[in-house]
């Protein structure tokens, strides 16, 4: 999970993570993008409570390069992916986890209801996840998606740049693989533009 500057919103995802269902062994990796806010103060309250490292890399200040940088410490083979300032429902990683156990590259599915406001909302509750992204494949995003660390490291990881978890999702299916949508996989998504800052 990259962090940069998620002071206002890290919290609840530290709770919404902390009430996982999955019961199994796994591990979060907290990436520290480079906050200058309080959010690292905000992880650190939660280190008890999860089974959290905390990884300084903030050479550059993006959000694709601090997922890598997290992935490449990661110690399981199973990859999943999510955002600080976004809220995953109890049973998301048992769902991404038993998807991955039957695809190499899952991407889960957002909710926009609970974190926006109303007329907000209902300009997102009927995206179509699967259609075609730009009029060429259809694509996950790095909020919610999940991928085996052998196909990961295969494709290069994601990219510094613009739109890395789609060129990532793309360059999957052009190797061959395909790109598999879990339903059940649900994350409360925040827009980026209604995010508050604290400094």
């Amino acid at each position: 999970m990259p962090v940069r500057d998620m002071g206002t919103t890290i919290g609840a995802q530290l709770a919404a993570l902390a009430r996982q269902d999955y019961p199994g062994i796994w591990e979060l990796v907290v990436v520290d993008n480079g906050s200058r806010d309080d959010s690292m103060a905000v992880v650190d309250r939660w280190r008890e409570r999860l089974p959290m490292r905390v990884l300084q890399a903030d050479a550059v200040a993006e959000c694709g390069y601090a997922k890598s940088a997290g992935a490449a410490i990661a110690l399981g083979e199973l990859l999943v992916f999510c955002d600080a300032d976004d809220e995953v429902r109890p049973d998301w990683l048992r769902a991404m986890v038993g998807a991955l156990q039957r695809a190499p590259l899952v991407a889960g599915v957002f909710d926009y209801v609970k974190l926006n406001p109303p007329e907000i909302a209902a300009k997102y509750e009927r995206a179509d996840y699967t259609a075609p992204r730009w009029g060429y494949l259809p694509s996950g995003t790095g909020a919610n998606l999940g991928v085996r660390r052998s196909l990961f490291e295969q494709l290069g990881r994601f990219r510094v740049g613009s739109r890395a978890d789609t060129a990532l999702c793309w360059r999957a299916q052009l190797a061959g693989y395909q790109l598999v949508f879990e339903p059940a996989a649900v994350v409360d998504r925040r827009l980026k533009a209604l995010t508050p800052r604290r400094m």
